[in-house]
């Protein structure tokens, strides 16, 4: 999600920086319909929001980096993705061609720190902020040693984890070690990660390892850490398959993070990635400090990212305000007992909100909303909400011209005009389908659909795909 850390540590970054390196040509801005990868925590849904950007996923292929098909509601808040598709920056709109979930590390907690709220897994130090978002657990005073999480964030520089998300499981079947390998000898065939000791000798191995490259580990429940060594089953060079290949040098590049310290030589690290900005054009910043949270646009050459332009974020606030980290585009599925509402299987505290074209008595499953605010904990706490029903007609077939995406499977099905997806009415008869076509609708059948709501409050679908349940 979210403000502390949205960049991801791209392969072969390193840390350091202190050498120079060959400036870019700049970019001003990301040329509409043009190729481009985003990289970083996910902050909103209804699309699917990456460093400020509403990519449309209905149709794109969804995988995480073990190739494991992913649908919309797998995804959480605050995971760490790399998409690629166009986007068009004058909108915040873009189109995914493919999305790759990239999975953190996974273990058990072996220590806590709550003064300096931080934890062990795996021997790697968590750090979580004020912006760290939590799934299945209240928040970071709930967490207890033994307790097994999935930790998305960036492995910064020194080797600590910046939470991003810290996700609760119920059990470990794979442990997932991710960070930067130290103390490589290859007649051991061990290298070091943290604190732990990785044998790796019947390792299946994807890459060449050396000293300060990013590892991505796994090792199977009975291989859990023994004498502070783990077994691992595969090694994956460059943290996942999902960046190491997609983001081809030279391709337009938008990352969010945490500068690591100040620029030496026009060089510096932000949330472990290596950027240049000798000749980037700075928003809000004038001196680039230790701590500063930065969004970078640039050419990503393979190794470093060339700035075009970096802006300061620390004190980016709304009209009204508020620092909004966080947004939601859809409607409403659920109301809770405590007076929240449920968007994207996203619970939403409004008790605070501000609301702007209709009151909280309008509140009803099927009302369109867009959503700002913060997460705190478990929870999406929401600083405005605005509806959307009711404007003038400026989508197709009559819809209102405020789209977003939805998933959920078919109900109360009639025809291809009226059916019902999370008990919204839906009519997807001029719509494009993927994966499937208008006869396999059926009570039951799991859709992504993207289009918006007409003044009846009924959703009409330009896309329409089908999605296999695992």
């Amino acid at each position: 999600m979210l403000s502390a850390g949205a960049a991801l540590a791209l392969v072969a970054c390193g840390g350091g920086g202190a050498d120079p390196v060959a400036g870019p040509a700049p970019i001003t801005e990301q040329p509409a319909g043009v190729a481009a990868t985003y990289v970083g925590p996910i902050s909103g849904f209804g699309s699917v929001i990456v460093n400020g950007m509403r990519f449309d996923t209905v149709g794109a292929a969804m995988a995480d980096d073990d190739g494991r098909p992913v649908r919309l509601q797998d995804l959480s808040l605050g995971m760490t993705v790399s998409v690629d598709g166009t986007a068009d920056e004058a909108t915040a709109r873009g189109a995914a061609k493919s999305l790759a979930l990239l999975r953190g590390t996974t273990g058990p907690i072996t220590a806590l720190d709550a003064v300096n709220q931080t934890l062990t897994v795996l021997g790697m130090t968590v750090k979580a902020t004020p912006a760290t978002a939590y799934k299945d657990v209240a928040g970071f005073a709930s967490l207890t040693v033994g307790s097994v999480v999935e930790v998305y964030g960036v492995v910064q520089s020194d080797n600590t984890v910046l939470a991003s998300l810290i996700d609760k499981e119920d059990s470990v079947s794979t442990h997932r070690l991710v960070g930067r390998l130290s103390g490589l000898n290859t007649a051991a065939k061990t290298f070091q990660v943290g604190t732990l000791q990785v044998s790796y000798g019947s390792a299946a191995l994807a890459g060449v390892l050396v000293d300060g490259a990013l590892v991505n580990v796994k090792a199977a429940q009975a291989q859990a850490p023994a004498g502070g060594v783990l077994t691992a089953s595969e090694v994956r060079v460059g943290g996942s398959k999902g960046y190491s290949t997609t983001v081809a040098a030279g391709s337009y590049l938008k990352i969010k993070g945490v500068a690591e310290a100040a620029p030496v030589n026009g060089v510096l690290t932000v949330s472990g990635t290596r950027v240049n900005v000798t000749q980037a054009v700075y928003k809000n910043a004038g001196t680039i400090r230790a701590g500063d949270f930065l969004e970078i646009k640039g050419a990503w050459d393979g190794s470093v990212l060339l700035a075009s332009k970096v802006e300061l974020e620390n004190d980016d606030r709304d009209n009204d305000g508020y620092k909004d980290s966080n947004e939601l585009y859809g409607a409403v599925s659920a109301l809770t007992a405590e007076g929240h509402v449920v968007m994207n299987g996203v619970t939403v505290d409004i008790s605070t909100a501000y609301f702007d074209k209709g009151t909280h008595a309008q509140l009803a499953v099927g009302v369109p909303l867009e959503v700002k605010g913060v997460v705190q904990g478990n929870l999406f706490k929401a600083h405005k909400v605005e509806f959307k029903s009711g404007y003038s007609s400026s989508g197709s077939s009559g819809s209102t011209g405020f789209e977003y995406e939805s998933y959920g499977f078919v109900s109360d099905f009639v025809s291809v005009s009226s059916f019902k997806v999370n008990g919204m009415a839906v009519d997807a008869s001029a719509a494009r389908f993927e994966d499937g076509t208008p006869a396999n609708l059926a009570n039951g059948a799991y859709l992504e659909v993207k289009g918006a709501q007409n003044a009846q409050g009924v959703f009409v679908a330009r896309k329409v795909e089908f999605k296999r349940l695992r």
